[in-house]
Parts: structure tokens; sequence; C-alpha cells
């Protein structure tokens, strides 16, 4: 092991006063490039196929996870137990035969083959349509009130307005009108 060199006293210090030779020789010599860091090294082919491997299968499971969430939560679950005990019963479910597993949205809507344990956290199943008529309604009568027009009366709506014009027929006919709209012959209009 070799001593490291130790500065000689500067002039301040109360030594001699550096040779200029020396001190330009030293700004002028190449400076060296600093040591790169060496090259990353090529990851084993096996190595990287494993790692991309295991990503896809992260990513694979993840995507799953969120799809069953987004299943059980438009299926109108909101008890936070119930994830749980849909996936244990999901799991169960078996293929029919020379088919394939229903996906677990339509699993859900089938709510006539589901699990007592899995409607228990369904919500109310609303049905949309046409309800059973409500029973008639007996509407009193809304002329009830109404004089029925005398018979053989001459005098229509139409006839009593035509009479506007012509104080003369009003006049002579005042009594069978006013008969006609529930009035007393002679008595004053209102």
């Amino acid at each position: 092991m070799t001593e490291p060199e130790t500065p000689a006293p500067t002039a301040a210090e109360g030594g001699s006063p550096p040779d200029p030779a020396i001190v330009v020789a030293d700004v002028e010599a190449p400076v060296e490039p600093p040591v790169a860091e060496p090259a990353p090294v090529t990851p084993d082919p096996a190595a990287a196929l494993a790692e991309a491997r295991a990503e896809v299968e992260r990513l694979t499971a993840e995507s799953a996870a969120k799809d069953f969430a987004h299943a059980v939560e438009r299926a109108g679950v909101t008890d936070p137990d119930a994830p749980d005990i849909i996936e244990h019963l999901y799991s169960k479910v078996k293929a029919p035969e020379g088919g394939e597993k229903p996906t677990l949205g339509a699993w859900l809507a089938d709510r006539a083959n589901l699990p007592k344990a899995v409607l228990a956290y369904l919500p109310a199943v609303v049905v949309v349509g046409d309800p059973a008529a409500p029973p008639p309604v007996d509407l009193p009568d809304a002329n009830g009130g109404a004089r029925p027009a005398p018979a053989g009366s001459q005098f229509s709506a139409t006839a009593i307005v035509s009479m506007i014009g012509n104080p003369e027929a009003y006049a002579a006919n005042r009594d069978a009108i006013m008969v006609r709209i529930g009035g007393k012959p002679g008595a004053p209009l209102r």
C-alpha cells in the first residue's frame, strides 16, 4: 500500500512558491473521462419470459377481480360481506355438459337457480309491466244538479243566442226562455 502524497506547503504557509512550469503543465494535462457505469447485462431470455408471464398473470387476476366487483355491483349487492359469499358459491358452479360455465352476471341474473344465500343479498325484484287493474271507482254524477230541458221546448242554446240581436223576439219569448234555463217566468235576470 502506498502512502498518499501530502501537498507541498504554499507560500502563505511558509513554503516556496510553486514552479510556474509545473502549474501550467497540470492545467494543460489531458483530463481523464469519468469511469462509465458498466453496460447493463442482457437478461437471460428465459428469465425475461418468466417475468413477462408473471406480469400477464398479475394483470389477468387484477382484471378478473375488477370484473367480479362490477358484476356484483350491477346486481345491486351492497352488503360488504356479500362478495366473499358470492365468490365462494360461484366457484362451485359447474359448467353444463358440453357448455361453458355461465358468467357471473348471467349467473346472478338467473334468480330462479341461485342459492338462497345469494338471493338474500340481492335487492327485491320489481315487476315492470301491467299491474292488476285497480277496481273501478264510482264517481259521483257530475251533472246530478242540472235540470233537464222541459219536453217539447223550442228554445235550444243556439236559438237563444240567435235572439241576442233581436230584442223583440227575446221579449216575446222571455218567459219560455226563463223556464228553459231554469228560472221562473217573469223573474228578473241576474
